[in-house]
């Protein structure tokens, strides 16, 4: 059968190991587009005398490629994607990109977006989705010789890096096709869980055969206008405010780390203080509610990456057989929309532990679900070491339903994973630019669903 599939011509808009992927542009030619994706910051600038002739540089970085790897930023130069200190990089760029920045220069994203993360032995977990006119590294140009500020650790890389297909991708004969389709490593097209995925889908959206190439662009801004913030106290004031108030909850983080200990050891029973993994999920889970760390939702358009085109190719070269190609990303909890999370995809800073029978994941959420309500119970009795009825926390807490999903669950652990997309269209709704094929269903049977925890607003 394999054999018979026929490749394809390559694609005439080329590799997506773009050629000219820096470009130097004006403040006035940028300027019309930032009023529309960041009207703040633009009304901001538009203050600033002689701001006109400025100039930014406009990265273009393919799919996957690195934006910056273990602090170190990495620059899209020749069609590869160079670290800061290779003496490939032009010294024009070296010379505008002249101020004290860590891990990446002062900029916005111009289209699409890119995803920081934390690469672990075991796994990878996904920091923060940067979309369209979301500003980066703005508190490292106000804290300049700072020892206190550990740059090594995270990495970034255009598009999600937390892309994950849904149902189960792991049939060797299946993804044969994908590797003669594509001409891509056989060693990138077996992947063995969800943590794998991103490895082919990195492989096939830089295929010169893969009919649509994505990239994301980012807007940095330069020397001139570093200087610039430097001379006007109020645009310096605005960039401050912004900081501030991005980093509230960081500022107030060692406290909540104080309240939850001081609850496991005050509050909670002695049986469920044995699990350190199962204490971690549940604080995981609490910062999931307040938005302070991702969850997993159904990707909805191609700002994380070519996801419809994805889609494509999993219907139509891959050729699944039963289940709808659906693509997860990371996404925050937005208070309107469901959020979940898996323990079978589990995105905590910790090893993950070795692959467990259903009874004891359903135990687990039996105990997490027992140790979230009940910290909800106390902190609505005021029975915690501090009063959080004035906090975010508390009203977040108090707006959410969550639920705890396994198939063979029974009592508080729903089996009934046929509800998730009836209550969520996002699952089977078809998104612009694929095309669904009409015999394929909602994978009922996906990994993901067998441990996992739903967030949504109370009705």
């Amino acid at each position: 059968m394999i054999k018979n599939i026929k490749t394809p011509p390559l694609a005439n808009q080329g590799s997506a190991l773009l050629q000219n992927c820096i470009e130097t542009l004006s403040w006035k030619e940028v300027r019309e587009v930032i009023h529309r994706i960041n009207p703040h910051l633009a009304t901001e600038f538009d203050k600033v005398l002689g701001i006109e002739q400025l100039p930014v540089l406009k990265l273009r970085y393919p799919f996957g490629a690195t934006i910056t790897k273990k602090g170190k930023f990495h620059l899209p130069v020749n069609g590869q994607s160079l670290p800061w200190d290779s003496p490939d990089i032009p010294e024009k760029i070296r010379n505008l990109l002249d101020y004290p920045w860590d891990t990446i220069p002062f900029g916005l994203v111009w289209t699409n977006a890119f995803e920081s993360f934390i690469e672990l032995p075991s796994h990878t977990v996904p920091l923060r989705l940067l979309t369209q006119g979301n500003m980066f590294s703005l508190l490292s140009i106000f804290e300049r010789n700072n020892r206190a500020i550990i740059s090594g650790l995270q990495s970034a890389t255009a598009g999600a890096r937390s892309l994950f297909v849904l149902p189960q991708i792991g049939d060797t004969q299946y993804n044969r096709r994908l590797v003669r389709w594509f001409r891509i490593p056989e060693d990138k097209a077996n992947p063995e869980g969800y943590h794998d995925h991103w490895t082919l889908l990195n492989a096939i959206a830089n295929s010169p055969r893969f009919r649509h190439p994505w990239h994301c662009e980012l807007l940095l801004f330069t020397r001139p206008f570093i200087d610039r913030i430097e001379q006007y106290y109020r645009l310096k004031a605005f960039l401050l405010q912004n900081i501030w108030n991005t980093t509230s909850f960081t500022r107030s983080e060692s406290k909540y780390d104080m309240l939850w200990s001081a609850f496991i050891y005050r509050n909670l029973k002695a049986s469920l203080r044995t699990s350190p993994l199962i204490l971690e999920t549940a604080k995981h889970i609490l910062k999931l509610v307040i938005r302070r760390a991702p969850g997993f939702a159904p990707s909805r358009n191609d700002n994380a990456g070519p996801i419809a085109e994805f889609m494509n190719t999993f219907s139509n070269i891959y050729k699944i057989r039963y289940h709808l190609p659906i693509i997860m990303q990371a996404y925050n909890y937005d208070g309107v929309n469901p959020l979940y999370y898996s323990l079978n995809n589990c995105t905590l800073l910790q090893a993950l532990p070795q692959k467990k029978t259903h009874g004891q994941i359903i135990r687990e959420l039996e105990d997490i679900r027992e140790i979230i309500f009940f910290f909800i119970e106390e902190m609505n009795r005021n029975n915690l070491a501090a009063d959080l009825s004035q906090t975010t926390l508390f009203e977040n807490l108090n707006g959410v339903r969550i639920d705890f999903f396994h198939p063979q669950g029974e009592g508080n652990i729903r089996s009934d994973i046929e509800t998730i997309p009836a209550e969520d269209d996002r699952f089977v709704e078809p998104i612009r630019g694929s095309m669904r094929k009409s015999h394929l269903v909602f994978p009922l049977t996906a990994p993901f669903f067998k441990g996992c925890i739903r967030i949504q607003p109370l009705d």
